[in-house]
């Protein structure tokens, strides 16, 4: 009877049972799966000005320099980075005045016989939110002079002594005379042959100049030599560079130029030039100019 009852009661609760509903918190979430981030790139960098760079080379200060008569004046940099930015104002010679003198923060400097040392003049920017801005100018000059020997004193006039009198005296040499006997030479005599002219000889080989590689900063008046005991001339052919002077000249007169933008990344700029030496032959001459970018942030 008891196994009756039990029985009875399992089966009462199996059909009374229901079953039980359980809520989990991220169902919805995983349900729905959240939209996809739409990307997007970096902001570009702001491209400065025209004729506004990236400086590369940091003003440290300016250098006068005595090697016996001559005296350099230049300008001492740091090769760097420093996410500062600089323009070319003006590149001026020695004695010329300029719009921009007395606004350097640096100054620039007079030579012994008081004229002002040539050089160039660079403006320095910071980058903003508001833009490229504007904070100082900087001078870096770039000028030699040789000290003037004193002149000896003159020499005291003194009166010349009245010159002797010398009466003329006339040589007489006796003359023995020769008679001239027309006809074949006597026996023993040699008639004289003229020698033809000697052929010139060769002028030796001249040594020839090496090509050359240049680092120069951006906007500074740069003089290239092209001397030597065999150069006679030269001329320019080709080359990417701002001259300031003549294109061609003889071994005394240099190449003056400058260069006013960077060449492309990992390149240079290159001067051809042709140069005539003293055996009369004329070669090409190479010149490499890597172009720095200096400028200042105080």
């Amino acid at each position: 009877m008891k196994r009756l009852t039990s029985i009875a009661v399992v089966a009462w609760l199996a059909l009374g049972a229901s079953p039980v509903l359980a809520w989990d918190p991220d169902w919805e979430a995983m349900a729905e799966p959240p939209a996809p981030v739409a990307w997007e790139p970096d902001p570009s960098p702001v491209a400065p000005p025209d004729g506004v760079y990236l400086v590369t080379e940091t003003y440290v200060g300016d250098s006068v320099v005595h090697s016996g008569p001559v005296t350099t004046y230049t300008t001492d940099t740091v090769h760097e980075t420093t996410g500062s930015y600089a323009r070319v104002l003006e590149s001026v010679g020695t004695g010329a005045s300029s719009a921009y003198d007395g606004s350097a923060f640096n100054g620039r400097a007079a030579l012994t016989d008081g004229r002002a040392v040539a050089g160039t003049y660079y403006e320095n920017y910071i980058r903003t939110d508001w833009g490229f801005v504007p904070v100082s100018v900087v001078f870096f000059q770039d000028d030699a002079e040789i000290a003037r020997a004193a002149a000896p004193s003159a020499p005291t006039p003194t009166s010349p002594a009245s010159p002797a009198v010398i009466s003329p005296v006339t040589l007489v040499l006796p003359v023995t005379p020769v008679a001239v006997v027309p006809g074949a030479p006597g026996r023993g005599a040699v008639t004289p042959v003229a020698d033809p002219p000697a052929a010139p000889s060769p002028a030796p080989s001249s040594t020839l100049l090496a090509d050359r590689a240049l680092e120069v900063l951006r906007g500074r008046r740069i003089t290239i030599t092209l001397s030597g005991s065999d150069v006679r001339a030269w001329r320019f052919v080709s080359g990417d560079a701002v001259a300031l002077g003549a294109l061609a000249g003889s071994a005394a007169d240099p190449f003056v130029a400058r260069w006013d933008s960077l060449a492309p990344a990992g390149t240079a700029w290159v001067l051809r030039f042709a140069v005539d030496y003293a055996d009369g032959t004329t070669q090409d001459l190479s010149v490499r100019v890597t172009v720095r970018a200096p400028g200042l942030v105080e």
